[in-house]
């Protein structure tokens, strides 16, 4: 068996970037505990778990939700604190009601595991949708479905939406699965962790379990069929015969030239991506542009609402350097409006 990778590493938006000297997660950052392949996987790989962004296991992450002119709420080191915070702003039963809803989302994506160990299979991801109950999620958007979950006003504008737009760049006009599947990455259903030395180990450890041979940076172009064999063309003019192929490309089979292959109809739709920036800096923001006197009033974690004023989706510490006392903080901009709910990998 051949895997071929057009990157120079594996793990496509499992990437870890070198920021002055230390490792930094540059793409899907987290896996939720209820993930039990992903989990099965990184313990058969003996592979070590610690908390995302490096934090000191146990160690909560201070939030704060920007809206261009004022953090409109934060968290404080005291959790009694931040609750009545909470409370205040938000009210008690709003929050109560989103965690319910992301729960029974999250219950029920978790029978998919059932199915597949009793040999199940669908025919498309709308099919299993509907297996699962949430066939549903794909008919509305996410304000919708908030709204139906009795969700309502500045919970969902500082808090829900700054959720979707620091996971996808999107705010919950976006599909309601991907609003649920975002949330349900905030945490709210479990909770969450990383690999010590990045996410792509773990692609890395099984390839190399699986003792196949990995070519990477090496493009397919696409693929023909002809009898029992299929032959794959390269970018540098070259070609490679195999008895089997499996295409997984994050553009769908629609970017490859295919001849004697048959795809479905929607499997060669030409998608709409959307497209985010994210800028690594060894160093600390300026507190006076937060309005903020000092760098420790900072939050660890900067969220927005949804204002094309605001330059940056999110601004975030992502890891702190070793070997000296600064930290490196993303920020993400939100370069190009997301079309459809495309992109929705999450680690």
């Amino acid at each position: 068996m051949t895997v071929y990778e057009s990157e120079s590493q594996l793990g496509g938006r499992l990437a870890t970037l070198d920021v002055a000297g230390t490792p930094v997660e540059s793409g899907g950052t987290i896996i939720h505990e209820t993930n039990r392949y992903l989990a099965g996987f990184v313990d058969r790989l003996q592979l070590e778990r610690e908390e995302p962004h490096q934090r000191e296991p146990g160690s909560s992450e201070s939030v704060g939700v920007w809206d261009g002119r004022r953090f409109a709420f934060r968290t404080y080191d005291s959790g009694l604190l931040t609750r009545l915070a909470a409370v205040w702003r938000f009210g008690v039963m709003a929050p109560l009601r989103l965690q319910r809803a992301v729960a029974k989302g999250v219950e029920q994506w978790n029978r998919v595991y059932d199915y597949l160990e009793e040999g199940a299979s669908f025919e498309s991801p709308a099919a299993l949708l509907s297996q699962l109950g949430l066939a549903d999620l794909l008919e509305k958007d996410g304000h919708q479905w908030l709204t139906e979950a009795g969700v309502r006003g500045r919970f969902v504008d500082e808090y829900a939406t700054p959720v979707g737009r620091i996971m996808y760049g999107q705010d919950v006009s976006m599909n309601a699965l991907a609003t649920s599947i975002a949330l349900a990455g905030a945490g709210l259903a479990g909770s969450l962790f990383s690999i010590a030395g990045g996410n792509r180990l773990l692609c890395e450890g099984l390839v190399r379990d699986a003792g196949v041979t990995l070519r990477t940076g090496v493009e397919v172009t696409g693929v023909t069929r002809a009898g029992a064999s299929s032959t794959l063309r390269l970018a540098d003019g070259a070609s490679a015969k195999h008895d089997a192929v499996v295409l997984a490309t994050p553009a769908g089979p629609a970017v490859l030239e295919l001849s004697g292959v048959r795809a479905p109809e929607s499997a060669l739709l030409q998608r709409p991506f959307q497209v985010t920036w994210a800028t690594f800096i060894k160093g600390l923001p300026r507190p006076d542009y937060f309005g903020l006197k000092q760098v420790t009033d900072l939050p660890d974690a900067v969220l927005t609402v949804e204002d094309d004023a605001i330059p940056f989706s999110s601004l975030g510490l992502v890891a702190t350097m070793e070997t000296e006392a600064v930290a490196a903080r993303n920020v993400a901009n939100l370069v190009a409006k997301a079309q459809g709910a495309y992109g929705l990998s999450q680690g």
